[in-house]
């Protein structure tokens, strides 16, 4: 099989910018492993830069959710932010997976980084509560009111330790 088999799916793209972005959703959806930087590299060569960057970061959250408590996110993780660009919203969304994935499996983090973290990730956490030890952090210094008053309510929600 070759590892360009959906790069012919590029071909005659769709002219309305919304159809295009649905195009490239479905095919990102669908692209195997072995295929998928090659596809991305592809997208984000679209004639409007906006639409191929954003398919790619929506792809980059799905993706990333689907690695995150494996050990092939960081290798995923430098050749997508690679291919996104050190500037990018994307090479930044990536970093912020890479930070909750530290904070969910017990890895290297710190207050000062989690404090620092968007507002997006500090929510994802509070509400999920995959990380109980970050929790008094985001409530006292989450970034907004509803990141803290939710840790806050988890924290009180935990069962007393032993």
């Amino acid at each position: 099989m070759s590892a360009d088999r959906h790069l012919p799916a590029l071909a005659g793209l769709p002219a309305d910018e919304h159809e295009r972005y649905a195009h490239y959703l479905r095919l990102l959806a669908d692209v195997p492993e072995t295929e998928e930087f090659a596809l991305v590299a592809a997208v984000l060569r679209d004639a409007d830069p906006a639409i191929g960057r954003a398919a790619v970061e929506f792809h980059v959250d799905l993706r990333a959710a689907d690695l995150l408590r494996t050990p092939a996110l960081a290798g995923w993780a430098a050749t997508m932010s690679e291919l996104l660009g050190p500037d990018s919203f994307g090479h930044r969304r990536i970093r912020e997976w890479l930070l909750r994935a530290a904070v969910v499996r017990g890895g290297e983090w710190s207050a000062d980084d989690l404090t620092a973290a968007s507002g997006w990730l500090q929510l994802a956490l509070a509400e999920s509560g995959e990380c109980p030890e970050a929790l008094p952090l985001l409530a006292e210094n989450g970034r907004s009111r509803r990141i803290r008053n939710i840790a806050a309510a988890r924290l009180r929600r935990r069962p007393p330790r032993a």
